[in-house]
Formats: structure tokens, C-alpha cells, sequence
């Protein structure tokens, strides 16, 4: 559904800092900033809570591509879509994706394949 681009990667890192900022996750910062969820452990109760708060941000960042769509011109809404799109995309892939592989049992059934 979501398109990736080649500077999402630089995009997500550019946001992130931000979610933790607001939601005071350093943990989840220092997690999507390394490659621990590639090659080490990741502790149970900390995978539940970025799985947690990884499923939080994705209903509010499609909430906020509705509203967008409600309210703004088609031309806003694409960009904003396509930015959102680059947002998740990379979220999808980098975090949630490689947690489940390692927590599997954490995976919501949509997301299963």
C-alpha cells in the first residue's frame, strides 16, 4: 500500500528523535538507532512496549492522513500521503517487523502474511 523511497531511511531517523522526545522512550530511541533488533536480544516487557507504542504511533499517523484528506487540497493529501507512507514504511520494516521475527508471539494478526 505504502510506497518506500530510497531517503526514507533518512526521513524516519529525522522523526524519531521526535516521538521520543514527546513520549520520553529513550530505550526505543536507542533500539531504532542500532542494529539490536537485527542482532541481539531484545527483553520481553521492552519488545512489548515498542510493539506498544509502535502500533500507537501507526493508527495515529493513518489517523492523520484521514484528516488530512477531510480537510486539505488532493495536492496536500498526496504529499502528506506519500510522507506518511515513507514514515510507516520504514517503521514496518525496520522495527516492528525484525521485533516479531524475534517475538513472534507479539505479532498482531494483521500484520501476519
Amino acid at each position: 500500500m505504502y510506497r518506500l523511497a530510497a531517503d526514507a531511511r533518512i526521513f524516519w531517523r529525522a522523526i524519531l528523535p521526535m516521538y521520543a522526545a514527546v513520549h520520553g522512550s529513550q530505550r526505543l530511541f536507542v533500539l531504532a538507532h542500532s542494529d539490536l533488533l537485527q542482532r541481539g536480544p531484545v527483553d520481553q516487557e521492552v519488545a512489548h512496549q515498542i510493539s506498544s507504542l509502535m502500533l500507537e504511533y501507526f493508527a495515529k499517523l493513518n489517523a492523520s492522513v484521514q484528516l488530512v484528506q477531510e480537510r486539505c487540497s488532493d495536492e496536500e493529501f498526496k504529499d502528506y500521503q506519500r510522507a506518511i507512507g515513507l514514515i510507516l514504511g520504514e517503521m514496518t520494516t525496520e522495527v516492528m517487523m525484525p521485533l516479531y521475527r524475534k517475538h513472534p508471539e507479539l505479532e498482531p494478526p494483521e500484520f501476519k502474511t
